[in-house]
């Protein structure tokens, strides 16, 4: 008999309150004050093996670095380890999610259509596995095998599903995009909170791009500037290569997770890494930029203002190492400093969330999450013909 599975796991369901409140922008319908056991979960939704699978390998193991990730309030300090743990838990996170099947039998059809015209070109740029192609796989077992393949992997390790026979192309080309990028916390301000929603996982693209639909500007932006390095400048085209291969897996500006009501765990490209650090010394020279080689808000906030709407420098300062050996360890300390946000750019974070929104989108306390919606309605609703969050902020303004 199929169990009743949550494509949100419990545990951060659980986060959000003793009851959560649930609307489906698609119908209309608005669930409130439910037990977190009967929300964001259909029957038969995974194999019923998969889904204990996932909570003995992932939500049980998870736990306790995600208790100490909401507990700490000036600093979290996290071993090498702790952190690929982190990514690995939101890797899984966002495979198993709503909306997840259907992008990966996307990706699936148009890769055996360019295989089928450039079949060396997509294997090496790509780094696709040809045999796939041969496979008989239904894509609902082929998005299943996604998720066991990271399952697979040990508990902090470092994510090289290459080495993995049973890993699939999407979940190997997933998982470098989380190796690349790197973490930061951020919280909602006093009085209101962050919505969550059944995508897992919520990106924010280049300005550019939700706009016009054009290639990545930091990669352009990356391109060009290693077309004008001197040929001997050696250490700036290392410097520049490294952040465009992790763009070529990471092109989004930042992915969101949320975990509780009050934090969310970003993952950053490493683009925004590389203004903050020592490294932004090579790639940028301007005179203004410190000995300290940080550099200063006014800069980055000029260089990525037309790139994301969180050009706040401190947003994406990255985090401090300590380092415990020769060579990395697991045992290597990162420190990190959550980040309070202004009301406004919890709003557009939480727009993020309800316009990624496969169906269902949640929330603990609705004078906390109103503000968002108010300003969905005045920014958003404005430039669509049918906003479909309307009817749920009328039903809670009138209250």
């Amino acid at each position: 008999m199929p169990v009743n599975s949550h494509y949100v796991p419990q545990f951060i369901l659980k986060l959000y309150g003793r009851q959560i409140t649930c609307y489906n922008w698609k119908t209309g319908e608005l669930k409130e004050r439910r037990n977190p056991k009967k929300v964001f979960s259909e029957m038969g939704f995974y194999p019923d093996d998969l889904e204990k699978e996932m909570n003995e390998k992932c939500e049980v193991r998870f736990s306790p670095t995600l208790r100490k990730l909401l507990s700490a309030k000036n600093e979290i300090r996290l071993t090498r380890k702790s952190v690929w743990e982190i990514k690995r838990f939101l890797l899984v996170t966002m495979l198993r999610s709503k909306g997840m099947l259907d992008r990966i039998a996307h990706e699936r059809k148009v890769t055996r259509e360019e295989l089928t015209a450039h079949p060396m070109q997509v294997v090496r740029e790509l780094g696709w596995r040809i045999n796939e192609v041969e496979r008989e796989e239904s894509d609902y077992d082929y998005w299943v095998r996604s998720i066991r393949g990271v399952l697979e992997e040990p508990t902090g390790s470092s994510l090289r599903l290459e080495d993995n026979d049973n890993a699939t192309s999407s979940a190997i080309l997933w998982s470098r995009t989380f190796a690349a990028g790197y973490l930061a916390f951020w919280d909602a301000p006093a009085g209101e909170s962050f919505f969550i929603g059944d995508s897992g996982v919520y990106p924010e693209p280049e300005l550019k791009e939700m706009v016009l639909g054009k290639p990545s500007m930091k990669l352009d932006m990356l391109n060009r500037m290693l077309e004008s390095t001197d040929d001997k400048d050696s250490e700036r085209i290392i410097a520049l290569n490294k952040i465009i291969r992790f763009n070529m897996y990471f092109w989004d500006n930042f992915l969101l997770f949320p975990v509780s009501s009050k934090r969310i765990i970003v993952l950053v490209n490493p683009f925004f890494k590389c203004i903050h650090e020592d490294l932004s010394r090579i790639l940028y020279d301007h005179e203004s930029v410190p000995d300290t080689g940080k550099v200063r808000a006014d800069i980055f906030e000029l260089m990525v203002g037309r790139i994301t709407n969180l050009c706040r420098s401190e947003l994406t300062m990255p985090n401090t190492n300590e380092y415990r050996g020769i060579g990395y360890t697991e045992y290597d300390k990162f420190v990190y400093t959550p980040k309070v946000l202004l009301p406004e750019e919890l709003h557009y974070i939480n727009v993020l969330i309800m316009s990624q929104t496969q169906e269902w989108l949640g929330f603990s306390k609705e004078e906390e999450i109103l503000p968002s919606l108010k300003f969905c309605r005045e920014r958003v609703g404005a430039f669509v013909e049918e906003d479909p969050y309307l009817k749920l902020f009328e039903l809670l303004d009138k209250r």
